[in-house]
């Protein structure tokens, strides 16, 4: 057997462009610091994933991993499972989404490795928050798409985005996409519907990943072909993730208006897990990656 220390990754979903960057993230540096890494695809369904991460937990001791990063499909009903690794002595790291319970976990458990690396969710609302107040000055009508409503990365984003068009004239509609490409096109299509007519220099598309925002602009493609209302192009969509070969490069082709870049949590959080499985002291609790608005928002404008 080995010598070398494994970790176990649990991703949220195959195919997602962001998902997909963790798992090469976690690779790289999983490679670079000489672990061993396991992965398991939860194929969007949070039960599926509680059970993969109790059946790596029973293993015995020798195959057991030295540290879980999961990907949370619902980070509530990973609670049960945190703790059990905490007990176990098994160091355990929330990607993407902060979890209220580490803290707690982690005053009990003060020698394991319990830790999270999230984005500032908070500051993707508020940044999404300013490309629409640019794009939209005088107000109008937004389709908002978020992710579902048991996530608290997508009620984050949402909540910090009210709070900061409070006072505008721009009104919310919000729907749901389920983060996908599918539901982001459906979602959109829903839309449409109820708007009727949208004008596209009245209203917006704004969504909490470039999966949904990709959907989005599937779905207005055919609705201009449909109708032949080729004004429906230019209603401005904005996305959130900013992966290179995705989201930031569907901005850079004018596919997207913006998107809001979320530096990947892998690399770090690997690294630190090398450091802590090596002797070092575990990190604090909460590891927040600032974001930022691509293009800047000085830059971005709604001609």
């Amino acid at each position: 057997m080995s010598s070398k220390p494994t970790i176990a990754l649990f991703f949220r979903v195959a195919g997602n462009e962001y998902q997909n960057l963790v798992r090469e993230d976690c690779r790289t540096a999983a490679l670079r610091n000489g672990l061993i890494l396991h992965e398991h695809d939860a194929q969007n369904d949070a039960a599926k994933q509680v059970q993969q991460i109790q059946d790596c937990l029973r293993a015995p001791p020798p195959s057991r991993p030295q540290a879980i990063l999961v990907c949370p499909v619902e980070e509530a009903a990973l609670h049960g499972s945190a703790r059990e690794a905490a007990r176990l002595g098994t160091a355990w790291v929330s990607l993407q989404r902060e979890c209220a319970y580490l803290a707690e976990l982690r005053r009990e458990f003060v020698r394991t490795a319990l830790f999270s690396v999230h984005p500032d969710q908070g500051q993707i609302g508020r940044i999404q928050a300013e490309q629409l107040r640019v794009l939209l000055p005088r107000g109008g009508e937004v389709a908002y798409i978020r992710g579902p409503l048991r996530t608290t990365s997508a009620n984050l984003r949402a909540e910090s985005l009210r709070s900061a068009l409070s006072g505008s004239a721009i009104h919310i509609t919000s729907l749901s996409g389920e983060w996908s490409v599918e539901g982001g096109r459906q979602a959109t299509k829903s839309w449409l519907a109820l708007a009727g007519r949208p004008k596209p220099e009245q209203c917006a598309i704004a969504a909490q990943n470039d999966s949904m925002a990709y959907g989005a602009h599937l779905a207005i493609v055919e609705a201009a072909l449909g109708s032949h209302e080729v004004g429906l192009s230019k209603i401005p969509i904005l996305g959130c993730d900013g992966v290179p070969n995705f989201g930031h490069r569907f901005v850079v082709d004018g596919i997207l208006t913006a998107t809001v870049v979320i530096p990947c949590p892998a690399r770090l959080a690997v690294d630190t897990l090398a450091a802590v499985l090596a002797g070092a002291h575990p990190p604090s609790t909460n590891i927040c990656l600032a974001v930022s608005s691509f293009p800047e928002l000085a830059s971005l404008t709604n001609g």
